[in-house]
């Protein structure tokens, strides 16, 4: 079977986490994660990920040059799972020629962010966007059951509905908070 060339997911939550597992379990050579959050990273790497790398917040120039160089000449594919315009202004770059850029995260609907289409035109770049539909959840469900994709530790935090001011708390504050769940069980 052809394996094919490293690929990044930029952003390690629970959607970002679960996009680098099925990219891993599909016959990829090399998952990359990055994330400016180590717990999100050890979470990575507990699930299988290949490699991790700890990145700023909106991937400065400097993060994105680490980034690119790690990859030996850019990514086949690159997921943009953060949500950060500031990021998905990075994708393009670090995509190898021929490469996919897919923007996954969910953005605020008045942000934009630049692509210079002539690069695109140049390298042969395709951008490519991703909205969940019900029609994927045959397939995410598959998924969760064969074991292709884990959910360890994606939930951390567990509330009763009488924590739901804790837990708002907690989503601002603490930052080993990946998910949570609140419950009137708990």
């Amino acid at each position: 079977m052809r394996r094919s060339k490293p690929r990044a997911t930029l952003g390690a939550g629970a959607t970002g986490l679960l996009l680098a597992q099925l990219l891993a379990t599909g016959g990829v050579a090399h998952v990359t994660v990055a994330s400016p959050s180590q717990s999100q990273l050890d979470r990575a790497e507990a699930l299988g990920i290949d490699s991790t790398m700890l990145i700023d917040r909106d991937l400065p120039e400097h993060s994105a040059r680490k980034l690119y160089e790690h990859s030996e000449g850019g990514y086949d594919n690159v997921v943009e799972a953060t949500g950060s315009a500031r990021v998905g202004a990075q994708c393009v770059r670090l995509t190898r020629d021929g490469g996919t850029v897919m923007v996954y995260g969910v953005t605020h609907p008045e942000d934009t962010f630049e692509v210079q289409p002539y690069d695109i035109f140049r390298r042969e770049i395709t951008i490519k966007g991703s909205f969940a539909e019900i029609a994927s959840f045959p397939a995410a469900i598959t998924a969760l059951r064969s074991g292709r994709v884990r959910t360890d530790g994606l939930i951390t935090h567990r509330y009763g509905l009488d924590e739901y001011g804790r837990a708002l708390d907690d989503f601002t504050n603490d930052k080993s908070l990946h998910k949570a769940v609140v419950s009137p069980l708990v």
